[in-house]
Parts: C-alpha cells; sequence; structure tokens
C-alpha cells in the first residue's frame, strides 16, 4: 500500500503564480504530490459572505482573476486531484450561510478548467462554538451535517473531509473534540466522510500527550484520519524554523500513532497579504515549503521514491528522495518524458518495496495552449523591479503568449498598453511596440523590453499591463500588478 501526499501552499504565497508559471523549480515535489490543495479564497472574488470572505488581504496576488490568467486550475486539475478548502458552517446562521458561498467556489474552479474531487471542511466545530457565537456542540454537528449534505445534493460524487483544531489555550480541547466526534456519529457523518484531518496548531510539535487519544477515537468510528504537517502559524519565523516545526511534528506523530493515512502540508502563515515563512521554492533546499515536503516524507515516513526509465536504450535508477540522478552523465531527459514511480518504506506497518505509485516526469512541458479565434493573449513572465530611486531609470521585459489566431505585427499595431490605470503615463511610457520584423504568430510567445523611469515623487506605483490592437480592443490578461516603491 502507498500513502497520499497532500499539499496546499499559503494562501498568500507570493511564490504560488511563480510554481505555475515555471515548473522547474520543484519537479520531484511535483511527483510526490497527490492531491493538491486550494484555498478557497483563491477560487472566489470575495463579495458577499463577510466576514468569511471579506475583502481578504492576506490571498496577496493570488486572486482568482489572476489565477485563472495562467490556467491554475486546469494546470492543477491536469495533474493531480483538486481539494478545495471550504468553510464548513457560519458561526452566525450555520450552514445556510455558507453554501451559496461553496456552491459558487466549486462553479469558479470548474468553470476555470479545473475539476474540484474533494472539498475540505474548514474547522466548522470551531467556527461555530468560539465566541462570540459559543454555539453548542450539537448545534455544530448537525449544521455540519446540512453543510455536507448540501454539497452531496449538488455534487454526488464529491468527497467530503474534515478539519477540526487542537488549541487548548482556546478552550479547544481533547475531551471537546471527542465530544463532537460523538454528536457527529449520533448522525451519522463520519460514514459521509473521506478523512478527518487533526490540526494541532499552535500547540508545537510534540502531540504525544493526546494524539493517542484522537487517533484511536477515529479509529473507532472507521475515519481515515490524518494530521496537518505544520509549523507553528501564531508568530513569525524563519523560513529554518518553520520547516524544522514542521519536522518535529511529522516525527512526533510517527513516533505516536505512526504514519497517518494521508500525509498533509497545510499551510496558512500570511498575514494581511504577507506571508511571513516559509518560502516555497526551490526544493533543493529543506528550508523551503516545497523541500520540506520531500524531506519529511523521505526521512520521517520511509516515502522515498524511486524511478526508473529507459531513454536512449539506457535505465536510470534515482535515488530515495529523488536527489539525483546515477548512470550517463551525458543522457539527457526530454521534455514530457515519463518514468515508473515506485515507493519504499514502511508505510502504516506495512513494508512495501518498489511499490507502483504513479509516474514522474523530467522537465514536463505545460499542456499545449487552448486557441481562440481573434486576439488573445496569455501572461507567461515579467521582469520587473521592486524598488526604484525618484526619477531613476530601469530595463523591464514582459513575455505573452498568443493564444489568439491572429498574427501580432507592428503594423496591425499590435501593441502592449499601460494599465491600472488604463493608458497611464506613471513610468514615462504608455505603449511598447513590436520589432519591426517581428511576426508572432498564434502559440509563439513575444517578449517586450523597454525602459521605464520612475516618478519623481516618492511613493508605491501599481505597474501592470496588457496586449492592444490600437483602434480595435484590448484584449487577454493583464499582467500581475507589482507595486513598485519610489523611494
Amino acid at each position: 500500500m502507498t500513502v497520499p501526499v497532500f499539499y496546499q501552499p499559503d494562501v498568500g504565497s507570493p511564490w504560488l503564480i511563480p510554481m505555475f508559471t515555471d515548473w522547474s523549480t520543484w519537479p520531484r515535489t511535483q511527483a510526490l504530490v497527490d492531491i493538491f490543495g486550494v484555498h478557497a479564497e483563491w477560487a472566489n472574488t470575495g463579495d458577499g459572505l463577510a466576514p468569511v470572505n471579506g475583502p481578504w488581504p492576506y490571498r496577496g496576488p493570488n486572486t482568482l482573476d489572476a489565477l485563472t490568467a495562467i490556467d491554475f486550475f486546469a494546470k492543477v486539475s491536469a495533474r493531480w486531484e483538486l481539494a478545495l478548502s471550504l468553510p464548513g458552517i457560519g458561526g452566525q446562521t450555520g450552514a445556510n450561510e455558507c453554501a451559496a458561498f461553496n456552491l459558487a467556489c466549486i462553479q469558479n474552479v470548474n468553470s476555470r478548467g479545473g475539476v474540484v474531487k474533494r472539498i475540505v471542511f474548514d474547522e466548522p466545530y470551531m467556527a461555530a462554538t468560539r465566541p462570540p457565537y459559543n454555539k453548542s456542540v450539537a448545534w455544530a454537528a448537525a449544521e455540519t451535517l446540512k453543510a455536507i449534505t448540501i454539497i452531496k445534493d449538488a455534487h454526488p460524487d464529491m468527497a467530503v473531509e474534515e478539519i477540526e483544531p487542537i488549541n487548548i489555550e482556546a478552550g479547544f480541547a481533547v475531551s471537546r473534540l471527542c465530544d463532537y466526534l460523538d454528536a457527529c456519529v449520533a448522525l451519522g457523518i463520519p460514514s459521509l466522510l473521506s478523512r478527518f484531518y487533526v490540526d494541532s496548531d499552535p500547540l508545537g510539535g510534540d502531540v504525544s500527550a493526546y494524539a493517542p487519544i484522537i487517533v484511536a477515537k477515529l479509529q473507532s468510528l472507521g475515519v481515515p484520519w490524518s494530521w496537518l504537517l505544520t509549523g507553528s502559524q501564531e508568530t513569525v519565523r524563519t523560513d529554518a524554523a518553520y520547516c524544522a516545526e514542521t519536522k518535529a511534528l511529522a516525527q512526533s506523530v510517527q513516533a505516536s500513532v505512526g504514519t497517518p493515512s494521508c500525509l498533509a502540508f497545510y499551510n496558512w502563515k500570511s498575514a494581511d497579504g504577507v506571508p511571513s515563512a516559509p518560502t516555497a521554492i526551490p526544493e533543493t533546499s529543506n528550508n523551503t515549503e516545497t523541500g520540506a515536503v520531500l524531506n519529511i516524507c523521505s526521512t520521517v515516513f520511509g516515502l522515498s521514491i524511486e524511478a526508473t526509465g529507459e531513454v536512449s536504450g539506457d535505465t536510470f535508477p534515482v535515488v530515495p528522495g529523488l536527489t539525483r540522478l546515477s548512470g550517463d552523465a551525458s543522457a539527457t531527459f526530454g521534455a514530457g518524458c515519463v518514468l515508473a514511480v515506485t515507493a519504499s518504506g514502511t508505510v502504516n506497518g506495512q513494508s512495501v518495496t518498489n511499490y507502483p505509485v504513479g509516474t514522474f516526469r523530467f522537465g514536463e512541458a505545460d499542456p499545449p495552449p487552448v486557441i481562440t479565434p481573434g486576439n488573445h493573449a496569455q501572461f507567461v513572465s515579467q521582469s520587473v523591479p521592486t524598488h526604484l530611486s525618484p526619477g531613476q531609470t530601469a530595463t523591464v521585459s514582459i513575455t505573452m503568449l498568443n493564444v489568439g489566431t491572429t498574427t501580432w505585427t507592428r503594423s496591425a499595431q499590435h501593441n502592449l498598453g499601460s494599465q491600472s490605470p488604463q493608458d497611464n503615463l506613471t513610468f514615462g511610457i504608455g505603449r511598447t511596440v513590436l520589432a519591426q520584423s517581428d511576426a508572432i504568430a498564434s502559440g509563439q510567445r513575444g517578449t517586450f523590453t523597454f525602459t521605464i523611469t520612475a516618478p519623481t515623487r516618492p511613493g508605491t506605483y501599481a505597474f501592470q499591463w496588457r496586449m492592444v490592437q490600437e483602434a480595435v480592443e484590448w484584449f487577454g490578461d493583464l499582467t500581475p500588478t507589482v507595486a513598485i516603491v519610489v523611494a
């Protein structure tokens, strides 16, 4: 048997979009992950359900529009099962308050190329019973059942999971969680759950005093259990400290109760859009989010990955952890090369050797773009400074992909124009043009390199651009907004 790996990056991570525009910074983590988690804040506009969604400043650049612009949801669903984290019930009026919001999030993902396979209700019990709502345990259980029913009625095949915290300081002690589980049993809820995740933040890494009690309770109910593997999210930590805390928690879970039914790496460190820790990439460091996933899976849970495959007639074994390749140094793996992936180690008390768990793709290219008739553009990348002195000049570059059927040329006046606001001259230029010889056909990339001049007045200024065919239309993706500080 093997253990699935669940990975959900920080809600406000500035590395999320770069991870999905440059796959080369975390290829081994991609091979390990089976389920990719998506925060509700990424899947909705942030309107209509205060305070559950509010303005959401803490999601940073990861807005619905920005993620849609890079085909994020489609890319996630093409590689992994997509799990959407949703508020289970609202503290004031229960499941009905959240129903429209939750269904809208699912629809937003599915209509943008994604396929939601499972939803994870995020702490419905805590949301209902904490101050100022102070609802009863029975009420919380009844509303949780209603929330599950609403989702199942609309999406009968959807897997439903739940997260609940252990926070003794806030009154969410082990006994209270067990009382809630008993109330759920009376309503038949455990049979509806695919998995139950325990969140022990901010209690620290040692769970030996209470993990056996909780896990024994869940096992008696027949509910597969997992533990959210995360460092303390209540205080600011360096990358190294956060990842060390996460590993300490994983070690304590393994020593106390064994390997969970799923290795769940779920991060929530952002406050007001500023992630405090950890950096997500590259995976080559144990002190990044993706590097910690690889390190913990291998060294704590024994989920080593060994891959072998034949390229040009030679076999190349990959050492546990996928840290390096051995074999003919002159051999190369082309984009999209697929190797068989197997797991070796001890999983849930059983020894597995070379157990087939999936495939590993070296240098995997993005899926072919969807071509739409007319003028259409997809953002690819940009190189833009974030700090300038008043009046300072700088060279920037923006690359866009032509996903329409028209060819971009200077003669047809396909240009890049300033946004936020449209046609502004904040940085001394409102248009940049293609080279005279450029002809960017459908499926090709066009790079605009130009010089900007910082305003003379200190402040923070928005830098954003979009394709335009003069006198015809603006079209395609907006580039992600860069806040340039002039000081």
